[in-house]
């Protein structure tokens, strides 16, 4: 049984399981004390206010006779269990491997569609829409019902698979955007499949200019612009499909300024789904790199658009993409004002400037051997005099060794 204690009531053979702030912000190595002598007494005074003793691993517990005593000891626990419920739900990291599963295999159907579409276009020609409706239409209601497991796992990829992934994940944050700013489920449905599809031109167009590492030339980007108009070629053969779907394909390129292609459309010409479409296709590019520009971490990908927003995307869709991911958005590493390093796994909805950030590398910049969660949000942090955790610097992408993947992967059951 773990029961909250003032300092001023520690004594020897008492276990100390838990302070008022992070072990990994006091002199002592391990997590966990048995109070062995008075100076680990004053130790403990000076630096916390209160802290959390195990009986059961106490090899000494005065007052678990006194039945006035043991009352007060119950109020606490429960206080403490109530807290801990609170701190939890405020983490969401336990919840949020419940749902991860479902929305994995939701994913990983979705990039299966369009690796296969791909290649059945490249062999054959063929183009099945009909799944890829089913597909959106199962997207949309998980959506729906559970926005920010979906952004979560956008986060999620492996090196061989940018192509595909990517029309994955501009079809998840199109709907998600799209979700945000109070569209109906048919227009997301409409959204999505536009947003999933927008990229089927490249299937006519050379794998050697796709694949390329360097600037493309002007021969060789002419003929990669030529994949907006294919792709809408391609889809216009199709019975039943929404002409906003085949908007979103053609134009997704285009800016309002007029500085897009094939048709250089502004202003009032451009769809809204379009704009949605095309913000969230950009945002992706820059954070994977492109014909010789290097990938970008998403909270400067997502300052680098903002950045380009006048003349080519929706001002108030930009604002709304930052407020739905946040300022830090997931998959960013994060130095503390602690000298820590992290990653961000989690946005606090009510607090976007302090999000749940996974602790990779001490001060020291010497690797953890299991992530630390820590709620930059959580109340305990205002409790303790000087000790307000915040994000001081954004790093770049891999900095520091630091695999963003495999950090973010960690908190996931198995």
């Amino acid at each position: 049984m773990k029961i909250k204690f003032g300092v001023e009531d520690l004594q020897i053979g008492m276990f100390v399981s838990e302070l008022d702030r992070p072990w990994l912000e006091t002199p002592f190595t391990l997590e966990g004390l048995l109070i062995k002598e008075a100076d680990d007494i004053e130790q403990i005074k000076n630096i916390s206010t209160h802290v959390y003793v195990d009986t059961d691993k106490s090899t000494h517990f005065t007052g678990s006779n006194n039945n006035a005593h043991l009352g007060q000891l119950k109020k606490q626990q429960k206080e403490f269990v109530d807290t801990l419920i609170l701190e939890k739900n405020e983490l969401g990291i336990d919840d949020l491997q419940h749902k991860t599963q479902k929305a994995n295999n939701l994913r990983d159907r979705a990039r299966t569609y369009v690796e296969h579409t791909f290649k059945e276009i490249y062999e054959a020609g063929n183009i099945d829409v009909d799944i890829a409706k089913e597909i959106v239409s199962e997207l949309v209601e998980s959506i729906i019902n559970d926005p920010d497991t979906m952004i979560w796992l956008t986060h999620l990829k492996n090196k061989n698979e940018s192509t595909t992934i990517h029309s994955v994940n501009v079809c998840i944050h199109s709907i998600n955007l799209g979700r945000s700013i109070g569209l109906s489920p048919k227009e997301l449905n409409i959204l999505g499949l536009g947003a999933m599809l927008h990229d089927i031109g490249k299937t006519s167009v050379s794998n050697s200019i796709l694949n390329k590492t360097s600037e493309l030339s002007s021969d060789e980007f002419r003929l990669y612009k030529a994949h907006a108009f294919l792709g809408y070629k391609m889809l216009s053969a199709k019975p039943n499909l929404a002409p906003e779907i085949l908007d979103i394909v053609l134009d997704h390129h285009e800016r309002l300024d007029g500085s897009g292609y094939p048709n250089k459309k502004k202003d009032d010409e451009i769809s809204q789904f379009v704009r949605i479409v095309s913000l969230i296709d950009e945002y992706d590019e820059l954070m994977n790199g492109q014909f010789g520009k290097k990938g970008m971490s998403p909270h400067h990908a997502l300052n680098a658009l903002y950045n380009m927003t006048p003349g080519n995307f929706d001002q108030d869709l930009i604002e709304a993409f930052v407020k739905l991911i946040g300022v830090y958005p997931i998959g960013s590493i994060v130095e503390l004002n602690t000298g820590h390093t992290g990653v961000v796994i989690l946005n606090n909805k009510n607090s976007r400037m302090k999000p749940v950030v996974g602790l990779v590398l001490s001060r020291k910049h010497e690797h953890y051997n299991k992530i630390k969660l820590l709620n930059l949000a959580s109340e305990v942090w205002q409790r303790i005099p000087g000790r307000k955790l915040r994000i001081t610097k954004l790093l770049e992408p891999n900095a520091r060794d630091i695999n963003v993947q495999a950090v973010i992967s960690s908190v996931l059951p198995g």
